[in-house]
């Protein structure tokens, strides 16, 4: 429990410094206010995320991570089906009228996906685990339509309150969803319920957030009209016929790996695979998601207004990058120690995959909550084609690791690939705001060439040095960086 109490600790830190630097960055503004509220929320829901995984790791095998990981796998695949991306039209309409509509449509919509998942669990279970060679999750496949209902809820419910700018209550909603996760999985794990635990504080924290948010939505107070909704359906009609598929693809893209990973190599395989991403996914939940959150309904009324959004997307970027710089470069020098004394000695596997994948998810962490803006621009078309683009060749890569029968060619094959085409899209978002890669590239060219000269000199040194040595100094010249830059930007501004 003590390394538990020093996680916490080192958790609070980071995301007081974290936040720190994001207000600095953006100067006190209402955006960043919103995203500090948001993301205040989602730090004590992965604060705890964190403070719990160690004794996750050792309640839990990381077999039955692996069961975890394919069930929340196919979980994500259909949730982002759930409401047909009709939840992502809520901050659209000019009249609230309207979106209480579209969000009573959106609910609907999610109550008869579910249904139709639970059809689909009912007929064809058998292969189902036969397809991802998991056998251990049939006796837990009737969870999956309950936990579509509950997410498909979530998703609709908190595209309406940030409508509706009540970042409050998101925030209020991630830290009691955070709170039945973690109860439940560590209670239900003390008992031995295993892996059953893991997959029902999943489902239950998916409800807690849906109550939470139908609290304070304060819907009964716009009339709902069902007469209305053909109407907002055919206009909105491009969230069904593209953003849909998009958003699938996508998730296919990030989920099939998994998957994959128990089908063609072990279930032990893919509970490293899993606990990996999941980690690493913890700085992108943090602040990417509350950026995100903020970031679409504040560019989509700028955008209506006419007003000019390459700046305030250039000033998200950058925040975004250098944030993920200094978090990722950590991990990609110390990984595997990372994992060793975080999570047990046994899961040193998947701290050698987190130092292959930090590139992926350091620029990932950057073009994901900008993604809205294309939503904004209309080019659900675009982003469609994007995404099949991407997940045929994240699935290539994994495939030819299978071929060359190696784990750690289809982690890296991966990774490489997500790193290419999150760039292009950065890039193909900068020019859709008016802005470009270059003149983005050349706004933090110091920062990069230092970055990249700094994580030279710390790999040439890590072996001379103890793996605790190494890893404070690397934090602490990562973090002295860091802080130059902040003050450099700081008097540039001023001088402006």
């Amino acid at each position: 429990m003590k390394l538990s109490g020093e996680c916490a600790e080192d958790m609070s830190a980071a995301v007081n410094g974290l936040r720190a630097f994001i207000l600095r960055t953006l100067h006190g503004t209402d955006f960043v206010r919103d995203v500090v509220m948001v993301a205040g929320g989602t730090a004590l829901s992965q604060g705890l995320a964190v403070l719990i995984s160690p004794v996750l790791t050792r309640l839990y095998t990381p077999e039955d991570f692996g069961v975890l990981g394919v069930y929340t796998s196919i979980f994500a695949i259909l949730t982002a089906v759930a409401s047909l991306c009709y939840a992502q039209a809520i901050p659209l309409p000019k009249a609230d009228e309207a979106a209480a509509n579209l969000l009573a449509l959106s609910l609907v919509i999610v109550l008869a996906m579910s249904f139709l998942a639970g059809l689909g669990v009912w007929f064809g279970s058998e292969r189902i685990v036969l397809w991802t060679n998991t056998p251990a999750l049939k006796p837990y496949l009737w969870l999956l339509p309950l936990g579509m209902l509950g997410a498909g809820g979530y998703q609709v419910l908190s595209y309406w309150i940030a409508r509706k700018q009540r970042f409050a209550v998101l925030s209020y909603a991630k830290s009691a969803r955070a709170l039945v996760l973690a109860g439940i999985q560590v209670a239900l794990g003390m008992f031995q319920l295993r892996p059953i635990g893991l997959i029902v504080g999943h489902v239950a924290s998916q409800f807690s957030g849906v109550i939470s948010l139908l609290r304070h939505s304060h819907l009964l107070e716009h009339e709902i009209v069902p007469e209305q909704w053909p109407v907002l359906a055919r206009t909105y009609e491009n969230f069904p016929l593209f953003t849909v598929w998009t958003s699938l693809i996508n998730v296919i893209g990030i989920q099939a790996p998994i998957l994959l990973f128990a089908k063609y190599f072990t279930l032990d395989t893919a509970g490293f695979f899993s606990q990996t991403v999941r980690v690493l996914g913890l700085p992108a939940s943090l602040i990417g998601q509350a950026v995100a959150q903020v970031f679409y309904p504040k560019v989509a009324r700028e955008e209506a207004e006419a007003v000019a959004t390459g700046r305030l997307v250039d000033q998200v970027a950058t925040s975004l990058f250098v944030l993920s710089f200094l978090a990722f470069s950590v991990v990609a020098l110390h990984g595997v120690d990372l994992f060793a004394w975080a999570f047990g000695d046994r899961w040193r596997v998947a701290g050698l995959y987190a130092q292959y994948l930090a590139p992926c998810f350091m620029i990932s962490f950057v073009s994901s909550p900008l993604s809205s803006f294309a939503l904004v621009k209309g080019k659900q078309r675009d982003n469609f084609i994007y995404g099949l683009l991407l997940t045929a060749s994240r699935l290539g890569a994994i495939g030819l690791g299978n071929w060359l029968a190696s784990v750690d060619v289809s982690v890296i094959s991966f990774s490489l690939v997500n790193v290419l085409f999150y760039l292009a899209y950065i890039a193909w978002i900068l020019h859709l705001s008016g802005s470009s890669l270059i003149v983005w590239l050349r706004e933090i060219r110091v920062f990069i060439v230092g970055g990249i000269l700094l994580l030279i000199v710390l790999f040439a040194i890590k072996p001379l040095l103890t793996s605790m040595v190494s890893l404070i100094f690397s934090v602490s010249s990562l973090g002295l960086f860091g802080l130059w830059f902040w003050l450099r930007s700081r008097r540039s501004v001023v001088d402006e």
